[in-house]
């Protein structure tokens, strides 16, 4: 045996003619390849911060110095009521739910293109490549709420018990986001603009989210029009959760919760749908 045959990688084995089956079968596929995801994952984050002096640190400092000028012009130039609730943990809590949705979206939208070269010439699930991306912003989110916590403490804000079901808001919100992650990851290859338009919906969807402001700001009767965005309701729960110790608006959330899984399934099923013109198109 020569050394070439001695150190070829081993292939990665998928049949892309299985029949795809639904959300159950999808998640199956996804688990079964959970050590690709996770390599992909590690491969995003060190690229991210590669060549970088302070390397993870920003993703401390992002948000501190996006809280901070918020803080300035929300609480001294044009007051925002919080319900007695430090503005700048207020303001950090929606930034940390916001920055995991925005950037999760943004890496997943360019994670085909990204990887072209792979998805034209190898066989593998290819849902894998937006679901790392989702993954690997899982470590700015985590960097995010021990900032978040740490300021809370300096502010006299001490943990509460329902800390305990933020794991489960989270997971709401990655469902969205990995939802639309997949609508956007495939659209991006095939049109470039795509990735161009997210930049300026993500920057209108901020404000239609209340990240910089609170929910209860909002007339009554636009709130139903309002939960129609499933972060109002992730966002809110968020704050309920972590800063206040109370029970999130059970309906509301539940809301958040069907249409992110509308969400999830209708991007898998847009997915596997084009995923055979992949490789055309790559």
């Amino acid at each position: 045996m020569n050394a070439s045959m001695r150190l070829a990688p081993r292939p990665i084995v998928y049949d892309s003619a299985a029949p795809d089956g639904g959300l159950p079968t999808w998640c199956a596929r996804v688990w079964a390849a959970r050590e690709l995801v996770w390599v992909l994952a590690q491969r995003d984050v060190k690229a991210r911060y590669r060549q970088s002096i302070l390397g993870i640190y920003w993703t401390v400092l992002n948000p501190l110095a996006t809280a901070a000028v918020f803080t300035v012009v929300f609480s001294f130039v044009v007051r925002v009521p919080t319900g007695g609730t430090p503005y700048p943990v207020f303001v950090l809590c929606g930034l940390l739910a916001w920055n995991f949705f925005a950037n999760s979206l943004a890496s997943a939208t360019g994670s085909l293109v990204g990887l072209s070269a792979l998805v034209a010439k190898v066989s593998f699930p290819r849902e894998a490549l937006p679901v790392a991306a989702v993954v690997a912003r899982l470590v700015d989110l985590g960097c995010a709420l021990l900032v978040l916590h740490v300021v809370m403490l300096a502010w006299g804000l001490p943990p509460r018990w329902t800390l305990l079901l933020v794991p489960f808001i989270l997971a709401i919100e990655g469902a969205l986001v990995t939802g639309l992650g997949l609508l956007a990851a495939a659209g991006n290859l095939f049109y470039r603009d795509v990735g161009q338009l997210l930049s300026i919906v993500l920057s209108l969807w901020m404000f239609l989210t209340p990240v910089l402001y609170p929910s209860e700001l909002i007339p009554p009767h636009l709130r139903p029009l309002f939960l129609l965005n499933p972060l109002v309701p992730i966002v809110d729960a968020l704050r309920r959760t972590i800063l206040v110790g109370q029970l999130p608006d059970g309906p509301e959330l539940v809301l958040a919760a069907a249409l992110s899984l509308v969400t999830l399934i209708g991007g898998y099923a847009l997915f596997k749908r084009l995923e055979p013109l992949f490789a055309e198109t790559a």
